[in-house]
């Protein structure tokens, strides 16, 4: 009998041979050299990991651990990451790319059936936008998306876009500014 529901949902991936690339307007020239920088299929998964992993302590990935929208082995790698990414936990994680025919794919498992659009809606956040790990071990997964700890980085320094537009300027307490992304 068909339901509408399933528990294994996949998605064709933007990256580079399709012309998907960062972009940033920092000034810092390291971080800089992300402008243009296309995007790599294993990308998708590093926000993933960086959400799910305890020792980073971010709220929104432990708040997928459990309920309908959880993926299969989330909560058994958050037990097994307190110190750190554990990339034999990640293993079981019910999240994969692969290339397959000359496209890259996502393959998403949930512990629970769900409906396509509900399964699109579980996992479309800008905190699951592709990043390099090498972005991510030079700005610091705590300074991702804000400021470093003497606040020389601000979050135009420590994010990188792929949206429609682009964080220019960020001033506390005042705006916050965006610029169109070419």
């Amino acid at each position: 009998e068909k339901t509408g529901l399933a528990s294994i949902y996949e998605w064709k991936l933007k990256t580079e041979k399709d012309g998907f690339v960062y972009n940033t307007l920092t000034t810092n020239e390291t971080l800089a050299k992300y402008a243009g920088q296309g995007v790599k299929a294993e990308d998708y998964l590093t926000s993933y990991k960086m959400l799910f992993t305890q020792a980073n302590g971010w709220a929104r990935g432990a708040e997928t651990l459990d309920g309908a929208g959880a993926i299969k082995g989330v909560a058994a790698y958050y037990n097994q990451s307190a110190n750190g990414y554990n990339a034999a936990a990640w293993e079981n994680v019910g999240l994969k790319v692969e290339e397959r025919d000359g496209e890259w794919v996502m393959t998403v498992e949930f512990i629970q059936p769900c409906s396509e659009f509900y399964a699109m809606y579980y996992i479309t956040s800008s905190l699951y936008m592709p990043v390099p790990q090498a972005f991510l071990d030079l700005v610091g997964v705590e300074y991702y998306l804000g400021f470093n700890e003497d606040k020389t980085l601000s979050p135009v320094d420590n994010s990188l876009s792929l949206g429609a537009y682009t964080l220019e300027r960020w001033d506390t307490q005042d705006q916050v500014v965006y610029k169109k992304n070419p």
